[in-house]
């Protein structure tokens, strides 16, 4: 018989075996022992027990021991030759696909994958506490912990909701929570403390970060405070709280605050002029930021402050011979960190006195009065020169009898209001008066009458005639000597 005959009549005999084997499989099933040791793959069903025993599948697929490039996931009815008979066997699907995490939040994550090749029916996605099963090739798992490490596992289930293929694994952690109650609790020239509440649920550490608008840095800490120190006065700072899971880069949303640091005290606070109604102050610009200067100043009772940007000011509308009582505080941008503040104090001038005058007088003294200035003073400091010596009495008193003085020679008094330092002193007023020529004898008596003129009596001289010194008390004259009858003298007055 030629070949080609032969292998014609080999395939008419294998496609009528074939046919008994189909119709057989709906006949005859394996009973469980004879395919006690039968192994899937995906792609391959093997018999370990006999690997002699040729199998088949429907009308063209055959092999002895094993069928191997079968399609994953889906359902054969496989045809044991040496058993005669059939058994239904599910290939293993194939592992899904470019498994990835799309969204996350605290409390959710979305997993998302390509499907398997081959078939599949179901798939299963697993996790700490949880399982569900979808026909989706996504799926969102929610109510989960924040800042908690989850891994997900999803498998490919074959039609008859059984046989899985291979899981795949994807780990993430959930979002933690913002941190809670950021708050700024110390603050200093050059740090700013931070403190927060720990958020719900979990998280490794804290990401603090801080910025003046130029310069970036951030540190990490375990702890819910911080010291953020080497800062610069008054200036503005950002600073933001993030809280890490324990991958050191999932992150939570930010919480934030913002502080000035306190400006540094202004430096070489100084009185620079003062008159009876001002005074005025300047001072060096401290180290660091600050917007303006609040200059406040009381003199005891009432309390009054204005804010200026420059060094300097002239406080007015002062009362004379008053103490003041100056603060200046450097302020910063946003109006209310305050600096420590610079102090200083000074007296106004106390105003100049009035109406100085020589009321009484005689050869060898002078008695002066005058008014009381306006404003405050604490005593007056009367001065003179005597036979070429300067002399000062501070008296209390609106008066003062200068002693010891030389008859018939003209001095100087000035009066100058001093106010309660002892060292701020008004304008001086001076009053220029000579001393009377005249001796007093015993017995002299003195009047002063209307004219201003003052008369020394002799008595002694007679009983018709009477010696008398005459001093004009308001020009200044020298005194004048006359005798006069007792008639006459009578008329003066």
């Amino acid at each position: 018989m030629k070949p080609l005959v032969r292998f014609s009549v080999f395939l008419l005999l294998l496609h009528a075996v074939l046919k008994i084997y189909e119709a057989n499989c709906d006949s005859s099933q394996c009973a469980e022992n004879q395919t006690e040791t039968l192994t899937t793959t995906t792609t391959t069903v093997r018999l370990e027990s006999d690997q002699n025993c040729n199998l088949s599948i429907g009308n063209d697929t055959t092999g002895q021991g094993s069928i191997t490039d079968l399609t994953p996931g889906k359902v054969y009815k496989v045809f044991f030759i040496c058993f005669n008979c059939c058994k239904e066997v599910t290939m293993k699907p194939e592992a899904v696909r470019n498994l990835h995490v799309t969204n996350v939040t605290t409390n959710s994550l979305t997993v998302n994958w390509t499907e398997p090749e081959g078939n599949s029916s179901l798939y299963r996605v697993n996790w700490t506490n949880g399982q569900v099963n979808t026909t989706e090739t996504s799926q969102t798992i929610k109510d989960l912990t924040a800042g908690v490490l989850y891994c997900v596992s999803v498998t490919a289930v074959a039609s008859d909701d059984r046989t899985e293929g291979q899981n795949s694994t994807v780990c993430r952690y959930t979002l933690p929570e913002v941190v809670e109650k950021l708050t700024v609790v110390n603050v200093t020239t050059s740090s700013i403390s931070l403190e927060w509440t720990k958020p719900k649920g979990e998280s490794s550490f804290y990401r603090v970060q801080w910025t003046d608008g130029t310069t970036n840095n951030n540190k990490n800490v375990t702890e819910t405070k911080i010291n953020v120190t080497d800062l610069t006065a008054g200036v503005l700072y950002d600073f933001t709280v993030i809280a890490v899971a324990g991958d050191n880069t999932t992150e939570s949303e930010m919480a934030e605050t913002f502080h000035y640091t306190i400006p540094e005290v202004v430096e070489k606070l100084t009185v620079v002029y003062v008159t009876t109604s001002s005074i005025s102050l300047e001072w060096t610009k401290p180290k660091g930021e600050s917007s303006f200067y609040r200059v406040q100043w009381t003199d005891g009772t009432t309390n009054n402050n204005k804010n200026v940007t420059e060094t300097r000011i002239n406080v007015t509308d002062l009362t004379a011979g008053v103490r003041y009582d100056f603060t200046v505080i450097a302020v910063a941008g946003d109006n209310t960190t305050e600096s420590e503040m610079a102090e200083t104090f000074h007296y106004t001038k106390p105003n100049i006195i009035q109406n100085l005058t020589v009321t009484e007088l005689t050869t060898s003294s002078m008695y002066v009065t005058w008014s009381k200035p306006e404003g405050g003073s604490s005593f007056y400091r009367v001065q003179w020169t005597n036979e070429g010596k300067d002399e000062t009495l501070n008296v209390t008193e609106t008066h003062i009898n200068i002693t010891n003085l030389t008859a018939g020679v003209q001095y100087e008094i000035s009066v100058i209001a001093v106010a309660e330092d002892h060292i701020t002193e008004g304008n001086s007023t001076m009053v220029s008066h000579y001393t009377s020529k005249c001796v007093m004898l015993s017995g002299c008596e003195s009047v002063l009458n209307n004219n201003n003129n003052l008369y020394f009596i002799d008595p002694t001289r007679g009983h018709l005639f009477f010696t008398l010194c005459l001093v004009n008390m308001r020009h200044k004259h020298r005194p004048k000597y006359t005798h006069m009858h007792k008639q006459d003298l009578m008329d003066i007055y």
